[in-house]
């Protein structure tokens, strides 16, 4: 079956291509979005170092800000479901250039953050852990007596998940607090006493595990599926009539990366840290060691600013 990979550059991605070029014994060919000044990580030079390094043919898709505008139509008809992460749409063009080329399965590296801690939140809340309680409650009455305007009359629950703090609820609370000017009276009334926090799983056994294996499944249960695998992954992978492969994702592995010390997966703000010692037997240690960045697309001049797609204007008109 004629297959792919999509990189970055980093080390998760490379690690996937290095792995399944050795399987197939032939490196194999590799695919990369080029951002044209509509991203702050451009990662078109990382990936190319990474193929040339493992002799991987690479193909890189260019998307501008008016490209991301324009697919957007396509990317929320594939997802069928609201996408905040405008990167999503340059999948879309990415599985379309790899069916192109012959290409049925894409390989790529998701599920390696979740598994093994490699986002930022994950070690500044070690940090915080750290330091104690006063410097939460300090941050905590700062930030959110700011962006609540002072009124804490719809602050969500600190204590959401059954009484454990994971890393990531800090950046879900700060976010929900555009809600205060945002949402109608009528708004607020519909919603009830509905909480969105009581959509996750709520297990007494969570209390028992170490911190940071607390954070890594609300990850693999909150943006992992509904976001990097499905809005970001499979669905414009499908659109592209192509198959996703998700290694990292595999039972197998799963199950292994959950029965591991804490301190394999990040120890000090050294994330990824049993993957990193892997990856140096098969990748250039310039890699190995290459630090996390995320994917991300602009936002502000793809929708709100000149030259935006008359859909814009619609979905924002008095009518609609």
């Amino acid at each position: 079956m004629p297959m792919c990979t999509y990189i970055s550059g980093g080390l998760d991605s490379t690690t996937i291509l290095g792995l399944a070029s050795q399987e197939h014994d032939r490196p194999l060919p590799s695919f990369t979005i080029g951002l044209d000044h509509s991203g702050p990580n451009n990662e078109r030079s990382q990936a190319a170092e990474s193929a040339s390094l493992l002799g991987s043919p690479l193909t890189t898709v260019s998307m501008s800000s008016a490209d991301i505008a324009n697919t957007y139509p396509e990317l929320i008809r594939a997802a069928e479901s609201p996408v905040l992460d405008t990167s999503a749409a340059c999948m879309i063009k990415l599985a379309h250039a790899a069916r192109k080329d012959g290409n049925i399965v894409a390989l790529t590296g998701e599920g390696a953050d979740e598994l093994l801690a490699g986002y930022v939140w994950f070690k500044a809340h070690q940090v915080v852990l750290q330091t104690g309680r006063p410097l939460n409650k300090l941050a905590r009455r700062f930030l959110f007596g700011t962006l609540a305007g002072g009124s804490t009359k719809r602050l969500p629950p600190w204590e959401a998940m059954n009484g454990v703090r994971v890393a990531q609820q800090f950046t879900w609370e700060i976010m929900r607090h555009s809600r205060e000017s945002l949402y109608s009276p009528a708004m607020w009334d519909s919603l009830g006493d509905y909480e969105a926090f009581g959509e996750l799983p709520q297990h007494d056994r969570m209390k028992r595990w170490h911190p940071l294996n607390q954070s890594l499944y609300a990850a693999s249960r909150v943006m992992l599926p509904g976001m990097l695998l499905s809005a970001k992954g499979d669905r414009p992978l499908r659109n592209g009539s192509t198959e996703g492969r998700f290694p990292f994702m595999d039972e197998r592995v799963v199950d292994f990366c959950t029965s591991i010390d804490p301190r394999l997966k990040l120890k000090g703000l050294t994330d990824k840290r049993l993957l990193r010692q892997a990856a140096k037997r098969i990748l250039p240690q310039q890699i190995a060691n290459r630090p996390k960045t995320m994917f991300r697309a602009d936002f502000s001049g793809t929708f709100l600013g000149d030259g935006r797609p008359a859909w814009v204007d619609q979905l924002l008109s008095p009518e609609s």
